[in-house]
């Protein structure tokens, strides 16, 4: 079995790139964001092939991820209390009924969520044991 801790030196990508990749997460179409990083259509579509290319936008798309979710995070009180006041003041039947549904299944995914979660270490845990 490969160790782990030893990694094959990856090839080092240009500032240009970089750039590109950034457009591409940027901008709706590959011709947009080729036009914003300097270069060619083609160029942008060779690029897309290099494994390390996509890895630099799936990491750029994961960092913008986990800026939203940390945003999401900060307010998350204030959204259960707007749901809340909407459930608990409502005049509107539809509305409390649609909010009581909405806080409903949000705490239902949210514990299939911990559930896969928790299903997942103890399996990943029992994998690496052996």
């Amino acid at each position: 079995m490969a160790n782990p801790d030893i990694s094959t030196p990856k090839p080092k990508l240009t500032p240009r790139q970089h750039t590109a990749a950034a457009a591409l997460i940027a901008t709706a179409t590959v011709a947009e964001a080729a036009a914003s990083a300097g270069v060619s259509e083609r160029t942008l579509y060779r690029w897309l092939k290099l494994p390390e290319f996509r890895a630099l936008i799936a990491q750029q798309e994961s960092q913008i991820i986990d800026s939203a979710v940390h945003q999401l995070v900060n307010i998350q009180g204030e959204a259960i209390e707007t749901m809340r006041d909407m459930f608990r003041h409502s005049d509107n039947e539809w509305i409390k009924m649609h909010a009581a549904r909405f806080m409903l299944n949000s705490l239902l995914k949210l514990r299939v969520q911990q559930t896969f979660e928790s299903r997942l270490e103890e399996l990943e845990h029992l994998a690496f044991e052996e």
